[in-house]
């Protein structure tokens, strides 16, 4: 599939800070289908387990505030495998790879959501805080497997199909 030619739309504010005006734009310098463009490493992603850390911080202040983001982290987690790009769609082996990757991951994600759930439910049972139970959710990750760090983005890192991925060839 051929998407360098894609006409892209988006809204933005002009210089004058009149309302959103659509704006439409083609980028002749970028072919998505070169060599130059599949082989940049898009398998970096802000660390997630920085993000969560950062939020339990800023939450901290309060307890209410710990509640409310211990409240969001009790929901099951629907989020998916994180991918820094897509095999080769054409290519049956890739997709194939993908696919069982994608079946491991949701295999571990499901167990890492009833662990997170448990952990939970215990530590409202001792009588934890909020913000400690939160701390013990950052330990919950830690804990997991590379692969399902990796499928989260925990470190940093996602699978990406355009670079070679250690991870893929060894779990599939």
């Amino acid at each position: 599939m051929d998407i360098s030619n894609i006409r892209q739309t988006i809204a933005a504010p002009n210089a004058q800070g009149e309302k959103n005006s659509s704006l439409s734009f083609n980028n002749p310098q970028v072919d998505a289908n070169s060599i130059e463009y599949r082989e940049i490493d898009k398998s970096k992603v802000p660390p997630k387990r920085e993000l969560l850390t950062n939020m339990i911080a800023r939450s901290a202040s309060s307890n209410q505030n710990s509640q409310a983001l211990l409240d969001d982290f009790s929901k099951p987690s629907n989020s998916g495998l994180f991918l820094g790009g897509l095999p080769d769609l054409s290519d049956p082996e890739a997709i194939s790879k993908l696919s069982k990757v994608n079946e491991l991951f949701l295999i571990e994600q499901n167990n890492f959501e009833n662990q997170k759930t448990d952990l939970i439910n215990q530590g409202k049972i001792s009588g934890d805080s909020p913000q400690k139970i939160l701390e013990d959710i950052v330990g919950l990750y830690d804990s997991q497997s590379e692969f399902f760090q990796k499928g989260v983005g925990w470190k940093g890192e996602v699978f990406s199909f355009d670079t070679s991925s250690a991870m893929v060839d060894v779990r599939v």
